[in-house]
């Protein structure tokens, strides 16, 4: 599993091209960042409710996990981001970027893709207790 350090983040971003600025417009345009600075967007939404779970909703999250990674994002098998507990992999975001809004049946199909990668890479799923997150923009 490749992960990536915090200065090779930075780097990504300072080599990506930020979004078109939108003036009077109340929705940030995710959906128009590069995937991989979709990809880390979602990290440091993971990163921050782990590391300041009062100051959200999300906390169930945090008593889950202790430990959010970025992964490289080459032949990832679905695996952007990889949530951990005590030195554990036990939980996965993965990222995806649609032009249309993500029906059921894609859904399926990315958690399929994603369950069978595993079968074949035993180090994606370490422990019995293993939280999928789907996160998409369109």
């Amino acid at each position: 599993m490749k992960i990536l350090t915090e200065d090779l983040i930075k780097k990504e971003l300072a080599n990506s091209k930020p979004p078109f600025a939108y003036k009077d417009i109340k929705d940030y345009p995710i959906n128009d960042l590069d995937h991989r600075v979709f990809e880390i967007f979602i990290y440091t939404l993971f990163e921050s409710v782990i590391k300041y779970p009062d100051k959200n909703k999300l906390s169930h999250i945090k008593s889950n996990f202790d430990k959010v990674h970025l992964c490289r994002g080459i032949k990832d098998g679905g695996r952007d981001i990889i949530l951990s507990s005590v030195g554990k992999n036990n939980g996965v975001v993965q990222c995806k970027r649609y032009n249309s809004p993500i029906d059921k049946s894609l859904a399926a199909k990315e958690i399929i893709k994603f369950c069978l990668n595993s079968l074949f890479n035993k180090e994606f799923i370490e422990e019995k207790k293993f939280d999928y997150y789907l996160v998409t923009a369109s």
